[in-house]
């Protein structure tokens, strides 16, 4: 499983939707995406609009099309974002059996950013079930990511942004 807002499923989204579905074969199991929505940028700073790349339901249609079993929309709130790392991932069981969590390096959820991939490395050594980093995918030296993409789109730049 991996989780994010995927807006717009570029290519540095791609790529971690393939590591996601390349563990789920590996292991045997269904492969997912929990997708947060509204944006978080919107709850950690209420009255901030994040101009969206793609509305929530294609961008969950963009999920599946690209091959993920399960696309599912979590909606982030303020409750959700103060759970601690393990109280969130206990919100998802009994519904998902996770079996892999895919996260970048950089990447972290829960109060106070604290579920760390190497967080879930040893809560995953625990519950059983394997948290696997994947580096993000670069252009120019640069991580492809939404903002990047949506910088792009507003400064005109549309070659760029594609």
């Amino acid at each position: 499983m991996v989780m994010g807002v995927f807006d717009g499923v570029h290519r540095g989204h791609a790529h971690l939707l393939d590591e996601t579905m390349r563990a789920a074969r590996r292991l045997g199991v269904a492969s997912g995406a929990l997708v947060f929505d509204p944006h978080p940028d919107e709850v950690l700073r209420p009255g901030h609009v994040v101009a969206r790349l793609t509305p929530p339901r294609v961008t969950l249609d963009l999920i599946r099309a690209h091959g993920i079993d399960h696309a599912l929309p979590l909606r982030f709130d303020d409750a959700l974002r103060n759970l601690e790392p393990v109280a969130f991932l206990d919100v998802l069981s009994p519904g998902i059996e996770l079996r892999a969590l895919l996260m970048t390096p950089e990447s972290a959820f829960g109060r106070r950013r604290a579920g760390t991939l190497d967080l879930m490395r040893t809560v995953g050594a625990e519950r059983r079930f394997e948290a696997i980093a994947v580096e993000p995918l670069l252009d120019e030296g640069e991580p492809i990511s939404s903002s990047r993409v949506r910088a792009a789109v507003e400064a005109g730049e549309l070659g760029e942004a594609a």
